[in-house]
């Protein structure tokens, strides 16, 4: 019976971790955010709104290749996601655009 609350407490860390990271990338606090949200991906790998966090504020700063690498990894979790689907062809797009 104690698994439970432990798991929903993992949960709640998770959405509280993402939640500040989303409003620190609408701050402008890209790098910040991404110093929360890289351990989170190995933490919780399996998570598609991790990585598809991670790769937006890779994008705001103009990294395209660690956002579309990011945004590869949501997809890959998540193939019905048009937010990652989205993220992935803009950072492909301004990859092509560097290139």
């Amino acid at each position: 019976m104690r698994s439970m609350p432990i798991a929903n407490s993992n949960k709640d860390q998770l959405k509280t971790s993402l939640d500040r990271c989303i409003k620190l990338i609408g701050q402008g606090k890209h790098r910040e955010a991404i110093r929360i949200l890289h351990p989170l991906t190995g933490r919780h790998p399996r998570s598609a709104a991790v990585f598809g966090t991670l790769g937006r504020a890779f994008f705001e700063i103009g990294d395209m290749e660690k956002a579309r690498e990011a945004f590869q990894s949501a997809v890959d979790l998540n193939p019905k996601s048009e937010l990652a689907s989205l993220g992935l062809f803009h950072s492909l797009w301004g990859l092509h655009a560097a290139s």
